[in-house]
């Protein structure tokens, strides 16, 4: 039998994962002179926060950077990992597998009603030449709105192609919320993209 795994918080696990993202803001100001902008974007209830993904470092700076403790997407065969499964389990990531996790977006739509933030990095990977939409299927469908997260210096602390850690100014900064129609709103894609300061034509694209 297929084992299922657990994505709700309880209320410990909440609280520790809470002080952890508070420490964590605290030491980026300090050790890479952190600055964020625009946190007033942020309405109250659930928000679709997407971000390019370059670097390992992405989830804990937004961990730290966002107005409550977000929820992140992980691949499900993390969850079985003896090493590797600690963090989304403390975390309360939701599991998703493959390219086309109906499961996976139920709990997202779920949580989002229910007023949480949900971190999605729509490549699916690190610098990844794709584009999943389920992002925007999620907020379409709890009704929510989509903010884009734009980390600047990253790359150059932790590149993931060089085994040297480096140092530069970090900065995360929000965009307006956008309300995406349906999953495939180009509009809003166009918008996205722009932010992104990237090349809609070389990503390739997946329903979810």
């Amino acid at each position: 039998m297929e084992k299922k795994v657990n994505f709700i918080l309880n209320n410990s696990l909440r609280d520790s994962y809470g002080y952890a993202a508070k420490i964590g803001k605290i030491l980026f100001k300090i050790l890479f002179l952190m600055r964020i902008d625009n946190l007033k974007n942020f309405p109250e209830g659930g928000v679709v926060v997407i971000a390019e993904h370059k670097s390992f470092l992405d989830g804990p700076i937004l961990a730290s950077a966002l107005p409550n403790p977000p929820r992140f997407t992980s691949a499900e065969f993390m969850f079985y990992h003896p090493l590797y499964s600690l963090i989304p389990k403390w975390i309360g990531s939701i599991p998703v597998q493959g390219k086309s996790s109906i499961s996976g977006l139920r709990k997202i739509i779920r949580v989002l009603k229910e007023g949480e933030i949900v971190v999605i990095f729509p490549q699916g990977g690190i610098n990844k030449k794709t584009f999943y939409r389920g992002a925007f299927f999620a907020a379409a469908k709890a009704k929510v709105p989509v903010i884009l997260a734009t980390i600047e210096g990253v790359e150059k602390i932790f590149p993931p192609s060089k085994k040297k850690i480096g140092w530069s100014k970090i900065k995360v900064e929000f965009s307006e919320p956008f309300y995406p129609l349906s999953y495939k709103d180009a509009s809003l894609e166009k918008k996205i993209f722009k932010k992104f300061k990237i090349n809609g034509t070389e990503y390739s694209y997946s329903g979810f």
